[in-house]
């Protein structure tokens, strides 16, 4: 029996509420309903929870401030609206007979674009190469244009398992026709100037959670999903590094009202005791008394955060500049490089991809992370840091369908409920004993609702 933790992560959230009946075609994608219909999204977590998930994630994926301004709200109303997200997941876990936890999710910039670009990353300027008067239309109040752009369509890959639950797909087009050419930056100077302006947006939402204390003592993990580009890898990291500083700042001060004094930021959240360490956390045993030993250390604002990315075609967003998809050991050394500037991600992986291209990106992924731990291992003193630092492999693959961003319809082709957990399972069960991983999230994303996740779960008790 391996003592590495298998945590079971929920389904797709704006499909959930779909399949439900709730109108999922605002540029929220359902997460409008954390304010309009909460009881719904309620539902949702609760019915992920019934069927035996261990972390559940946030109804966020889209939110921003100036998401929620262009629906009409208020500043401070969007920023309760964006908070009352995690409070409405962690009631759930409060009526739940075993330990479970509360997961942030952020999308990327991506998300908040007409059409969505979570899978293609063609960013406008100042995050990207494109001009926003030619490729993009940003939903948000501040643009100061409306352009608009078409998407490739992404072909259908026909999905199935094999005898043997192995995966295997089939695809009637080129990898060239999902992205014609590069999403980089000409030169790094503007690469860089692009990774700032990333880093400030997703800084900018990180701080409407962190600087509330309630909410951000709320949440275990933060889920940094669908990230299409290298460019905003690095920023994510960057604005952990970034956030970290602040935080260890802000909960040693209070202002005179007993509000958190950052900035001119007002949020309305008491300072409690800022350096109380782990009150509130739920942590699991690893069975790695290094790994609980540095979960011991960790300050309580200080959160734990993944960084995960779609494989449309089973290829990452990032185009070189030649137009051919980057590899899978580039991606990770973007995601664990010590060297590169930002903290660390705990977790890195797969979601939102079809499960036909898993078992080629899992194994992919192994190697390249194993390549990375043992070059990292020449830089640290101790066996002890090698233990502490092994990242959680996060998968959470689609159901199967593949989603057209520009019609925002969904394909044919979802596989049935227990033919997918046993594909996830298998793979989950090749991983148990790869060195490379201190541990294993896994879920389900768009289309993999209750059903997916009742059956992954009793899949995976019987592997574990």
């Amino acid at each position: 029996m391996s003592t590495k933790p298998i945590l079971l992560l929920d389904g797709g959230m704006g499909t959930t509420l779909e399949s439900l009946g709730a109108d999922v075609s605002n540029p929220l994608w359902g997460c409008q309903l954390v304010h309009s219909d909460p009881e719904t999204i309620s539902s949702v977590h609760r019915g992920f929870l019934d069927a035996g998930a261990d972390i559940i994630e946030t109804a966020t994926y889209q939110m921003t401030l100036d998401l929620l301004v262009a629906q009409g709200h208020s500043v401070d109303q969007a920023k309760t609206i964006m908070r009352s997200a995690v409070h409405l997941a962690d009631a759930q876990t409060k009526v739940t007979n075993r330990p479970k936890v509360v997961a942030l999710s952020i999308g990327p910039l991506g998300a908040t674009l007409q059409p969505g670009q979570e899978y293609a990353g063609n960013y406008p300027s100042p995050y990207g190469p494109f001009s926003p008067s030619t490729s993009i239309s940003t939903s948000t109040s501040t643009s100061t244009s409306t352009p608009t752009s078409v998407s490739p369509p992404v072909p259908t890959p026909v999905s199935t398992f094999t005898a043997t639950s192995t995966l295997t797909s089939t695809s009637t087009s080129s990898t060239s026709e999902f992205v014609t050419s590069t999403n980089q930056c000409p030169n790094p100077v503007e690469e860089d100037s692009a990774e700032e302006a990333l880093t400030e947006f997703h800084l900018d939402r990180l701080r409407v959670f962190a600087l509330h204390e309630p909410t951000w003592r709320t949440i275990e993990w933060i889920a940094f999903e669908t990230i299409p580009l290298i460019r905003e890898i690095k920023a994510i990291r960057r604005a952990m590094t970034r956030l970290k500083s602040e935080l260890e700042i802000t909960y040693g001060t209070k202002d005179g009202d007993g509000e958190i004094a950052y900035g001119t930021d007002n949020a309305g959240g008491e300072i409690i005791d800022g350096m109380e360490n782990g009150q509130g956390e739920i942590t699991f045993d690893s069975g790695d008394k290094h790994r609980d030993r540095k979960k011991e250390a960790r300050r309580w604002y200080d959160k734990k955060f993944w960084i995960t990315s779609a494989y449309p075609l089973g290829q990452h967003g990032t185009k070189s500049p030649n137009g051919q998809s980057v590899s899978t050991s580039t991606i990770v050394h973007s995601l664990l490089d010590p060297m590169i500037d930002g903290d660390t991600p705990n977790g890195v992986g797969i979601n939102c991809t079809n499960p036909t291209y898993l078992s080629r990106l899992v194994h992919e992924f192994t190697q390249a992370t194993t390549q990375s731990l043992q070059g990292t291992t020449a830089k640290m003193e101790t066996e002890m840091d090698m233990d502490m630092d092994r990242p959680y492999f996060v998968l959470y693959p689609d159901g199967g369908n593949v989603y057209d961003v520009v019609t925002r319809q969904w394909s044919e082709g979802k596989l049935a409920p227990n033919d997918w957990a046993a594909g996830i399972a298998s793979v989950v069960e090749s991983l148990k004993n790869e060195d490379a991983w201190g541990g294993i999230i896994v879920g389900g994303c768009c289309k993999a609702g209750f059903n997916e996740i009742k059956a992954l779960r009793t899949a995976l008790d019987e592997i574990s």
